[in-house]
C-alpha cells in the first residue's frame, strides 16, 4: 500500500480554487461549524460515534474551540473515564517556547516539553512553570523509558519534520501507557485558505509540507493505534486545522 505523505501544491491554480470554494462552499461550512460548536459543548469524547468524533477533530483556531481548549477538554475527560486517571503526565514533542504547556499546566500533574532547537527551550524554561521541565532533545529518539505518559501531543510539529512522521509516531506509541492517547494538530491541507497562509504567507513555515491526515490515520493504525477520529477531508474545507486522536490499543 502506498501511502500519501503530503500534499504537493500546484501554485498556478490556487487563486482560482480558493474563490470557487469560498463562493460553493462557505456558508454551508459555517452553518455546519455552528453545529459542530453545539456538540462539542454538549458531549464527551469517549462517548462519541464515528460521525460525532469527527466533528471534534476539527475546529478552527480562532473559533470557540481553540488548541488548547481542546486538549484541556481532552484530558478532563480522560481522567473522568474508563481508566480514571487521576495523575496525568503528558508529553509535549515539539513544544518550542512552551505557550501551550503554559496554559495547559493546571490539567496535568506533570508535562516535559521536549525540541531540538535550543533557544525555544530557554525561553520555555523561563517561564518557570510549575510542574514542567524542558529538555534539548530527539522526537526520533525518545530518551524515556517505555510506558511513561499518558498523553503525548505534537502541535504544528511534523509540517516540519514530514520525513519523520513514521518514527516518531512509532516512539510516541512506545512511550504512551495503555489506553493513552497521542494528539496531533496540523494545518487541514484541504482548506484552500489555509494552503495560501502555508505557502506564500507564513515564512515560519517555509520549506514545509501540509500533512494529509488520511495519513497519519494509516500510520497510527499500523503502529498499534486505535483512530478516535475520522476524516471525510473533502466536506471540511472550511476548517483551517484539524487534530487527530487516537489511543495506544495494546
Amino acid at each position: 500500500m502506498r501511502l500519501n505523505k503530503g500534499v504537493n501544491i500546484n501554485r498556478v491554480g490556487l487563486r482560482f480554487i480558493i474563490y470557487i470554494n469560498m463562493i460553493l462552499h462557505l456558508g454551508r461550512e459555517v452553518n455546519r461549524f455552528k453545529n459542530v460548536v453545539g456538540k462539542l459543548l454538549s458531549r464527551k469524547i469517549f462517548n462519541f460515534n464515528e460521525e460525532d468524533s469527527l466533528d471534534y477533530a476539527f475546529f478552527h483556531e480562532n473559533g470557540l474551540f481553540s488548541k488548547t481548549e481542546a486538549i484541556k477538554k481532552i484530558a478532563r475527560e480522560y481522567k473522568e473515564g474508563a481508566e480514571a486517571r487521576k495523575h496525568l503526565v503528558m508529553l509535549d514533542i515539539g513544544c518550542g517556547t512552551g505557550e501551550i504547556d503554559e496554559v495547559i499546566q493546571h490539567d496535568f500533574s506533570r508535562i516535559i516539553g521536549i525540541d531540538c532547537v535550543k533557544e525555544p527551550i530557554k525561553k520555555a524554561i523561563a517561564k518557570k512553570i510549575d510542574n514542567a521541565d524542558f529538555l534539548i532533545s530527539n522526537a526520533e529518539k525518545l530518551c524515556f523509558s517505555n510506558e511513561s505518559f499518558d498523553m503525548v501531543i505534537l502541535i504544528n510539529t511534523f509540517h516540519h519534520a514530514y520525513k519523520s512522521i513514521p518514527i516518531v509516531v512509532k516512539e510516541s506509541f512506545r512511550v504512551l501507557r495503555r489506553n493513552g492517547l497521542l494528539i496531533i494538530s496540523e494545518f487541514n491541507p484541504f482548506n484552500p485558505i489555509g494552503l495560501l497562509w502555508f505557502y506564500f504567507l507564513c515564512p515560519v513555515d517555509k520549506g514545509g509540507r501540509m500533512i494529509n491526515p488520511i495519513y497519519l490515520k494509516e500510520i497510527a493504525e499500523l503502529t498499534n493505534g486505535k483512530t478516535i477520529t475520522a476524516f471525510k477531508p473533502l466536506s471540511l474545507s472550511f476548517y483551517f486545522e484539524y487534530m487527530a486522536i487516537y489511543q495506544k490499543i495494546n
